[in-house]
């Protein structure tokens, strides 16, 4: 059915997406408050709301604070959607950023192998001083990604450009695996088998803790570990423990749990722990494939349809 009266829209991702949405043909009140100390708190008359993995929602009650029965499409940027209440996702249309900066994470994962592989800054000359010490191949390498939506699917093409020899964990693999890669039945198999592992899934109650200190101590020896997805897939002390004992060669984590790492932890002093504050997804012109996103998914709600890239709540992606 479309909608009779004007929508009311909550943006909390900027005066530059405000506008676009207020220049939307079925003229909405669009209401924008970037980064509120207090996400969950918006107008009882709103039906749709645009938001993000702000800090704020981390805070959020229990409970529902107040009625939101006219809420009835939240669009988030974010890929995942485990930072948010439950009571906010529940009956309600959520679409999701899924897919915008796949490609800027794949490369990021890229960076990370080639630093790992060929460590240019260990080998540079300085002054009349040579270090001969070889740099490492990439080519026949073995990559596990664990978790294969559009990021794994980005990694996967970028690896095949580099002959690596790549095996591929989902929760419920088609009959047949993409080109140039193949199948792990299981995590175990999967950190068994590879040199370069990357998280690449999304948080749900099934995928929290992962890599546990027991599965880390069982990894292939030299494992080099990479997380773009959820800090609290893996378990920092085991991995600490791993690469203590000689197991783990090394992380690259661009996610951590909490984020940040409160001062002191030993992780941000590891030597051989690389931590980025998760900007892997950062680059390139996301704002702007996300506003047009967004606006689709506008035209769709306006006119009674649902917007793409909806969230099975349930599932937790």
């Amino acid at each position: 059915m479309v909608q009779s009266a004007p929508l009311v829209v909550v943006n909390h991702l900027g005066e530059a997406l405000g506008s676009a949405l207020s220049a939307h043909p079925c003229k909405p009140i669009v209401e924008t408050a970037s980064t509120p100390d207090r996400p969950w708190a918006i107008r009882e008359d709103a039906n749709i709301l645009i938001t993000g993995t702000l800090p704020g929602w981390r805070d959020a009650p229990e409970q529902a604070p107040s009625e939101l029965s006219n809420l009835g499409w939240i669009q988030t940027i974010s890929a995942g959607v485990d930072i948010f209440p439950r009571w906010l996702l529940s009956g309600r249309l959520v679409s999701t950023g899924r897919g915008l900066t796949a490609s800027l994470v794949a490369e990021y994962v890229m960076a990370a192998i080639l630093r790992m592989q060929k460590p240019l800054e260990l080998t540079a000359v300085r002054g009349n001083i040579w270090n001969s010490t070889p740099l490492g191949a990439v080519a026949g390498q073995r990559l596990g990604i664990a978790g294969f939506g559009a990021i794994g699917a980005e990694i996967l093409q970028r690896a095949r450009a580099f002959e690596m020899d790549v095996s591929i964990l989902r929760r419920e693999p088609p009959a047949e695996a993409p080109a140039g890669a193949r199948y792990c039945s299981d995590i175990e198999e999967l950190i068994g088998w590879a040199d370069h592992l990357v998280l690449a899934l999304p948080s749900t109650a099934e995928s929290r803790n992962m890599l546990n200190r027991s599965r880390l101590l069982s990894a292939r020896t030299g494992l080099h570990l990479i997380n773009i997805s959820r800090g609290d897939l893996l378990d920092q002390e085991g991995l600490i423990a791993a690469i203590d004992a000689g197991r783990i060669r090394c992380a690259t984590l661009d996610v951590t749990d909490p984020e940040p790492l409160p001062i002191g932890h030993p992780m941000l002093t590891h030597p051989k722990i690389l931590i980025t504050p998760h900007n892997a997804w950062t680059g390139g012109d996301w704002k702007a494939a996300f506003t047009a996103r967004v606006l689709r998914g506008l035209d769709a709600y306006a006119n009674g349809d649902k917007p793409d890239f909806q969230v099975d709540v349930e599932r937790g992606y």
